[in-house]
């Protein structure tokens, strides 16, 4: 199994730099949205009727306030080497949902804060 740690992604980030030139390195803040949103996608299954929709592994975050139907980043916001993930359709203080981003991203090398608003 291959895996990316954060020393890995940066490293090949920095790389593609080096071969392509024009492309920027994504920052920080960009790599962490798009890890989140990729967390926020796993949790969606194809649907042939309407596309996506929230398949049985939303049940780990128990009865938990969230809007299945636009769930997103908004922003990441970072404070030195510590960053606060904020994520929109989610009532304030789902400590399970929350709980399960800032896991994620901890196994991933960042020190992060998932926050949840509406």
């Amino acid at each position: 199994m291959y895996g990316l740690t954060r020393e890995r992604w940066n490293e090949r980030n920095e790389m593609s730099i080096g071969i392509a030139g024009a492309y920027p390195c994504p920052t920080k803040k960009q790599n962490i949205e798009t890890l989140v949103s990729s967390l926020i996608a796993s949790v969606y299954e194809p649907d042939a009727e309407i596309g996506w929709i929230a398949d049985p592994r939303k049940y780990k975050f128990g009865n938990e306030t969230i809007n299945w139907g636009d769930l997103s980043v908004v922003s990441v916001d970072e404070d030195g080497d510590r960053f606060t993930v904020n994520i929109e359709e989610a009532a304030p203080g789902c400590e399970l949902f929350q709980s399960w981003i800032e896991g994620w991203l901890s196994r991933w090398g960042w020190d992060c804060e998932a926050v949840t608003e509406w």
